[in-house]
């Protein structure tokens, strides 16, 4: 696909409708790759936006659901008959119900993790914390009056 040259004008009418023209036309199939490109380009760009990789997480699972919801709603615009659907066979009230159970389990998993939690968990110790602790221990060690024995267990050391 040579997509040098190819404009593609995108136009909302007064009604609201969006209408597209591509320049010069192209088939559908490498139509649809440039619009799926954008649209991945901008999905990415929104998750690397997120702060930090707790954010990143919540916006990548948001979009992924809302781009879910759009492109079977979508295919359900161009082809409303159950027979060709991709989930043939299972009703929303199947899918709802499998959700469900999906996050009753991943909620008792959470109550689980917590519950293991030590209720007088204390914050992870730094490095700075340590190398701290560590000088003023040398600091007093290097303090102490030297007398035989200390000075033999230097030595030895």
């Amino acid at each position: 696909m040579n997509v040098k040259n190819i404009k593609i004008v995108t136009h909302m009418s007064e009604d609201g409708k969006i209408q597209m023209s591509v320049m010069p036309p192209i088939p559908f199939p490498d139509f649809l790759q440039i619009q799926l490109s954008a649209i991945a380009s901008a999905m990415h760009a929104t998750v690397d936006a997120a702060p930090t990789e707790e954010d990143q997480k919540v916006v990548r699972d948001d979009i992924y659901n809302l781009f879910n919801v759009a492109a079977a709603s979508l295919l359900d615009q161009l082809d409303p008959e159950p027979a060709h659907k991709f989930s043939t066979g299972l009703t929303e009230a199947a899918i709802l119900k499998a959700e469900n159970e999906i996050i009753e389990a991943e909620f008792a998993k959470q109550a689980r993790l917590e519950a293991a939690k030590p209720k007088d968990h204390k914050a992870p110790v730094s490095l700075a914390q340590v190398a701290k602790a560590r000088a003023a221990q040398v600091h007093n060690e290097a303090a102490k009056p030297v007398t035989k024995k200390t000075a033999k267990k230097k030595i030895d050391d």
